[in-house]
Protein backbone atom coordinates (compact mmCIF):
# COMPACT_ATOMS: atom_id res chain seq x y z
CA UNK A 1 0.00 0.00 0.00
CA UNK A 2 1.36 3.41 -1.00
CA UNK A 3 2.04 5.76 1.87
CA UNK A 4 0.07 9.00 1.68
CA UNK A 5 2.05 11.94 3.06
CA UNK A 6 -0.01 14.32 5.20
CA UNK A 7 -3.02 12.06 4.81
CA UNK A 8 -6.18 14.15 5.18
CA UNK A 9 -8.39 11.05 5.12
CA UNK A 10 -7.15 9.05 8.09
CA UNK A 11 -9.55 6.74 9.91
CA UNK A 12 -7.36 5.21 12.62
CA UNK A 13 -5.31 6.59 15.48
CA UNK A 14 -2.16 5.15 13.90
CA UNK A 15 -2.85 7.02 10.67
CA UNK A 16 -3.54 10.21 12.61
CA UNK A 17 -0.26 9.83 14.48
CA UNK A 18 1.64 9.46 11.20
CA UNK A 19 -0.13 12.55 9.85
CA UNK A 20 0.86 14.66 12.86
CA UNK A 21 4.42 13.34 12.80
CA UNK A 22 4.79 14.53 9.22
CA UNK A 23 3.03 17.82 9.97
CA UNK A 24 5.28 18.41 12.99
CA UNK A 25 8.38 17.98 10.83
CA UNK A 26 6.95 20.51 8.39
CA UNK A 27 6.21 22.94 11.24
CA UNK A 28 9.75 22.90 12.64
CA UNK A 29 10.54 25.70 10.20
CA UNK A 30 8.27 28.04 12.15
CA UNK A 31 9.67 27.02 15.56
CA UNK A 32 6.86 24.69 16.60
CA UNK A 33 7.29 21.92 19.14
CA UNK A 34 5.00 18.89 19.09
CA UNK A 35 4.41 16.93 22.28
CA UNK A 36 3.96 13.67 20.28
CA UNK A 37 0.81 12.62 22.19
CA UNK A 38 -2.31 11.57 20.29
CA UNK A 39 -5.41 11.74 22.49
CA UNK A 40 -8.60 10.02 21.26
CA UNK A 41 -11.84 11.97 21.35
CA UNK A 42 -14.70 9.47 21.60
CA UNK A 43 -14.77 7.58 18.28
CA UNK A 44 -14.68 10.77 16.22
CA UNK A 45 -10.97 11.50 15.96
CA UNK A 46 -8.07 12.67 18.07
CA UNK A 47 -6.35 15.82 19.26
CA UNK A 48 -2.79 16.84 20.03
CA UNK A 49 -0.79 19.86 21.18
CA UNK A 50 1.83 22.13 19.64
CA UNK A 51 3.60 25.15 21.05
CA UNK A 52 5.33 27.91 19.13
CA UNK A 53 8.64 29.16 20.53
CA UNK A 54 7.84 27.13 23.66
CA UNK A 55 4.98 29.43 24.61
CA UNK A 56 1.40 28.49 25.55
CA UNK A 57 0.30 25.17 23.97
CA UNK A 58 -2.17 25.16 21.09
CA UNK A 59 -4.53 22.36 20.16
CA UNK A 60 -5.20 20.63 16.86
CA UNK A 61 -8.14 18.28 16.34
CA UNK A 62 -8.28 15.68 13.56
CA UNK A 63 -11.70 14.32 12.59
CA UNK A 64 -11.69 10.81 11.14
CA UNK A 65 -12.62 10.88 7.47
CA UNK A 66 -15.59 8.55 8.01
CA UNK A 67 -16.98 10.79 10.77
CA UNK A 68 -17.03 14.03 8.81
CA UNK A 69 -20.32 15.71 8.05
CA UNK A 70 -21.75 14.42 11.34
CA UNK A 71 -20.95 17.41 13.54
CA UNK A 72 -17.77 15.91 14.98
CA UNK A 73 -15.84 19.20 15.08
CA UNK A 74 -18.79 20.99 16.67
CA UNK A 75 -18.97 18.28 19.32
CA UNK A 76 -15.26 18.70 20.09
CA UNK A 77 -15.78 22.44 20.46
CA UNK A 78 -18.82 22.05 22.69
CA UNK A 79 -17.56 19.22 24.89
CA UNK A 80 -13.82 19.93 25.07
CA UNK A 81 -12.83 23.37 23.84
CA UNK A 82 -15.53 25.34 25.67
CA UNK A 83 -14.12 23.93 28.91
CA UNK A 84 -10.55 24.72 27.85
CA UNK A 85 -10.90 28.06 26.10
CA UNK A 86 -7.42 29.14 27.00
CA UNK A 87 -6.20 26.84 24.20
CA UNK A 88 -5.99 28.46 20.79
CA UNK A 89 -6.13 26.21 17.74
CA UNK A 90 -3.30 25.79 15.28
CA UNK A 91 -4.04 24.83 11.69
CA UNK A 92 -2.53 24.83 8.22
CA UNK A 93 -4.07 26.39 5.14
CA UNK A 94 -4.56 23.04 3.42
CA UNK A 95 -6.75 21.87 6.31
CA UNK A 96 -9.46 24.34 5.16
CA UNK A 97 -10.56 25.25 8.69
CA UNK A 98 -10.02 29.01 8.65
CA UNK A 99 -13.57 29.87 7.66
CA UNK A 100 -14.95 27.55 10.35
CA UNK A 101 -12.83 29.18 13.06
CA UNK A 102 -13.77 32.67 11.87
CA UNK A 103 -17.48 31.83 11.81
CA UNK A 104 -17.32 30.34 15.32
CA UNK A 105 -15.11 33.20 16.57
CA UNK A 106 -12.50 30.70 17.73
CA UNK A 107 -8.90 31.95 18.07
CA UNK A 108 -6.41 30.15 15.85
CA UNK A 109 -2.95 30.49 14.35
CA UNK A 110 -2.21 29.63 10.73
CA UNK A 111 1.04 27.81 10.07
CA UNK A 112 3.12 26.73 7.06
CA UNK A 113 2.87 30.09 5.28
CA UNK A 114 6.32 29.68 3.74
CA UNK A 115 5.42 26.29 2.33
CA UNK A 116 2.17 27.61 0.89
CA UNK A 117 3.83 30.64 -0.73
CA UNK A 118 7.08 29.12 -1.98
CA UNK A 119 6.95 28.08 -5.63
CA UNK A 120 10.06 25.98 -5.08
CA UNK A 121 8.55 24.11 -2.12
CA UNK A 122 5.31 23.49 -3.98
CA UNK A 123 7.22 22.13 -6.97
CA UNK A 124 9.30 19.63 -4.97
CA UNK A 125 6.11 18.60 -3.13
CA UNK A 126 4.56 17.81 -6.50
CA UNK A 127 7.68 16.03 -7.78
CA UNK A 128 8.22 13.91 -4.67
CA UNK A 129 4.52 13.28 -4.01
CA UNK A 130 4.11 10.31 -1.67
CA UNK A 131 7.42 8.64 -2.51
CA UNK A 132 9.58 7.27 0.29
CA UNK A 133 13.08 5.93 0.84
CA UNK A 134 13.38 2.22 0.05
CA UNK A 135 15.57 1.48 3.07
CA UNK A 136 14.13 3.71 5.82
CA UNK A 137 10.56 4.04 4.44
CA UNK A 138 10.58 7.76 5.34
CA UNK A 139 8.96 10.23 2.90
CA UNK A 140 11.50 11.98 0.70
CA UNK A 141 9.82 15.26 1.66
CA UNK A 142 11.17 14.81 5.19
CA UNK A 143 14.59 15.66 3.78
CA UNK A 144 13.21 18.96 2.51
CA UNK A 145 11.21 19.84 5.63
CA UNK A 146 14.02 18.97 8.01
CA UNK A 147 16.57 20.66 5.79
CA UNK A 148 14.78 23.99 5.71
CA UNK A 149 14.31 23.81 9.50
CA UNK A 150 18.08 23.42 9.81
CA UNK A 151 18.56 26.41 7.51
CA UNK A 152 16.18 28.47 9.63
CA UNK A 153 18.23 27.53 12.70
CA UNK A 154 21.34 28.96 11.03
CA UNK A 155 19.42 31.99 9.74
CA UNK A 156 20.32 31.18 6.14
CA UNK A 157 18.83 33.25 3.33
CA UNK A 158 15.42 32.62 1.80
CA UNK A 159 17.06 32.15 -1.60
CA UNK A 160 19.23 29.35 -0.27
CA UNK A 161 16.16 27.76 1.35
CA UNK A 162 14.18 27.90 -1.90
CA UNK A 163 17.15 26.55 -3.84
CA UNK A 164 17.48 23.75 -1.27
CA UNK A 165 13.88 22.81 -2.03
CA UNK A 166 14.85 22.51 -5.70
CA UNK A 167 18.17 20.72 -5.28
CA UNK A 168 16.94 17.09 -5.66
CA UNK A 169 15.42 17.95 -9.05
CA UNK A 170 18.79 19.22 -10.26
CA UNK A 171 21.02 16.72 -8.48
CA UNK A 172 19.22 13.49 -9.42
CA UNK A 173 19.69 12.79 -13.13
CA UNK A 174 16.29 11.15 -13.66
CA UNK A 175 14.45 14.06 -12.02
CA UNK A 176 16.55 16.58 -13.91
CA UNK A 177 15.82 14.87 -17.23
CA UNK A 178 12.09 14.84 -16.48
CA UNK A 179 11.59 18.31 -15.01
CA UNK A 180 14.61 20.35 -16.05
CA UNK A 181 13.18 21.35 -19.42
CA UNK A 182 10.21 22.97 -17.67
CA UNK A 183 12.47 24.95 -15.32
CA UNK A 184 15.45 26.15 -17.35
CA UNK A 185 15.23 28.61 -20.21
CA UNK A 186 12.11 30.28 -21.53
CA UNK A 187 9.73 27.71 -20.04
CA UNK A 188 10.05 28.18 -16.26
CA UNK A 189 6.35 27.33 -16.08
CA UNK A 190 6.54 27.01 -12.29
CA UNK A 191 7.36 30.71 -11.88
CA UNK A 192 10.58 30.02 -9.98
CA UNK A 193 13.00 32.76 -9.04
CA UNK A 194 15.94 32.72 -11.51
CA UNK A 195 18.41 33.15 -8.65
CA UNK A 196 17.04 30.03 -6.94
CA UNK A 197 17.47 28.07 -10.18
CA UNK A 198 21.04 29.29 -10.54
CA UNK A 199 21.87 28.27 -6.96
CA UNK A 200 20.37 24.82 -7.48
CA UNK A 201 22.44 24.34 -10.64
CA UNK A 202 25.60 25.34 -8.82
CA UNK A 203 24.67 22.98 -5.99
CA UNK A 204 24.53 20.11 -8.50
CA UNK A 205 27.99 21.07 -9.72
CA UNK A 206 29.55 21.14 -6.23
CA UNK A 207 27.66 18.31 -4.49
CA UNK A 208 28.02 15.80 -7.33
CA UNK A 209 31.78 16.40 -7.47
CA UNK A 210 32.15 14.62 -4.12
CA UNK A 211 29.73 11.76 -3.59
CA UNK A 212 30.26 8.96 -1.11
CA UNK A 213 31.80 6.55 -3.65
CA UNK A 214 34.67 8.90 -4.42
CA UNK A 215 37.90 8.07 -2.61
CA UNK A 216 39.97 11.05 -1.47
CA UNK A 217 43.34 11.32 0.25
CA UNK A 218 42.65 14.67 1.87
CA UNK A 219 39.66 16.93 2.51
CA UNK A 220 41.54 19.53 0.47
CA UNK A 221 40.28 17.60 -2.55
CA UNK A 222 36.70 18.66 -1.69
CA UNK A 223 35.75 21.91 -3.38
CA UNK A 224 33.21 24.34 -1.99
CA UNK A 225 31.30 26.89 -4.02
CA UNK A 226 32.31 30.55 -4.32
CA UNK A 227 28.63 31.22 -3.61
CA UNK A 228 27.98 31.17 0.13
CA UNK A 229 24.32 30.28 -0.32
CA UNK A 230 25.29 27.03 -2.05
CA UNK A 231 27.55 26.13 0.86
CA UNK A 232 24.62 26.86 3.18
CA UNK A 233 22.56 24.35 1.22
CA UNK A 234 25.34 21.80 1.63
CA UNK A 235 25.34 22.26 5.41
CA UNK A 236 21.61 21.56 5.62
CA UNK A 237 21.83 18.61 3.23
CA UNK A 238 24.71 16.90 5.02
CA UNK A 239 23.31 17.38 8.54
CA UNK A 240 19.91 16.02 7.52
CA UNK A 241 21.39 13.09 5.62
CA UNK A 242 23.74 12.37 8.50
CA UNK A 243 20.74 12.27 10.83
CA UNK A 244 19.07 9.62 8.66
CA UNK A 245 22.34 7.73 8.27
CA UNK A 246 22.91 7.52 12.02
CA UNK A 247 19.28 6.60 12.66
CA UNK A 248 18.77 3.98 9.96
CA UNK A 249 22.11 2.86 8.51
CA UNK A 250 24.98 3.27 10.97
CA UNK A 251 26.59 -0.17 11.56
CA UNK A 252 23.86 -1.67 9.36
CA UNK A 253 24.68 -0.43 5.87
CA UNK A 254 27.32 -2.41 3.98
CA UNK A 255 29.28 0.82 3.48
CA UNK A 256 28.68 2.22 6.95
CA UNK A 257 32.34 3.00 7.63
CA UNK A 258 32.84 4.81 4.32
CA UNK A 259 29.63 6.79 4.72
CA UNK A 260 30.54 7.86 8.25
CA UNK A 261 33.88 9.15 6.96
CA UNK A 262 32.14 10.83 4.01
CA UNK A 263 29.84 12.89 6.23
CA UNK A 264 32.62 13.90 8.58
CA UNK A 265 34.75 14.98 5.62
CA UNK A 266 31.98 17.31 4.54
CA UNK A 267 31.55 18.62 8.08
CA UNK A 268 35.25 19.41 8.25
CA UNK A 269 35.26 21.29 4.95
CA UNK A 270 32.03 23.14 5.77
CA UNK A 271 33.28 23.91 9.30
CA UNK A 272 30.19 22.36 10.87
CA UNK A 273 30.53 21.87 14.62
CA UNK A 274 29.67 18.20 15.16
CA UNK A 275 28.29 18.87 18.64
CA UNK A 276 25.91 21.47 17.26
CA UNK A 277 24.97 19.12 14.42
CA UNK A 278 24.17 16.35 16.91
CA UNK A 279 22.09 18.78 18.97
CA UNK A 280 20.13 19.77 15.87
CA UNK A 281 19.60 16.10 15.02
CA UNK A 282 18.33 15.39 18.53
CA UNK A 283 15.88 18.28 18.29
CA UNK A 284 14.56 17.15 14.91
CA UNK A 285 14.16 13.58 16.11
CA UNK A 286 12.09 14.82 19.07
CA UNK A 287 10.08 17.41 17.10
CA UNK A 288 11.63 20.30 19.04
CA UNK A 289 11.93 23.80 17.62
CA UNK A 290 15.53 24.26 16.53
CA UNK A 291 15.87 28.01 17.12
CA UNK A 292 14.87 28.07 20.75
CA UNK A 293 18.35 29.09 21.89
CA UNK A 294 18.88 31.86 19.33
Amino acid sequence: MTHIRLNHNANTLQEVEIYYRERAIQMLYENYYWDSKIIPFEDLGAYTFFSKDYSKPMVSFYVFENKRGQGAFNKFIEEWWIKNKWFNFVTAEDCNLEEYFKTKNIPYLLTNKFQQNSAAYNLITKVYGNTSSIRSKTPYMNHIDEGIAIMKHYNFSESSINAFCLHPIFQVDDLFATHGKDIIGDQNKYNLNPKDIMLALEYRNIANAYLSFRKINSIKEISLSPLEEVNQMLIADKIQNYKDFMLYHYNKHERSRELYEYFHNWFSVLKVDINEANSIIEDITNFRALTKSL
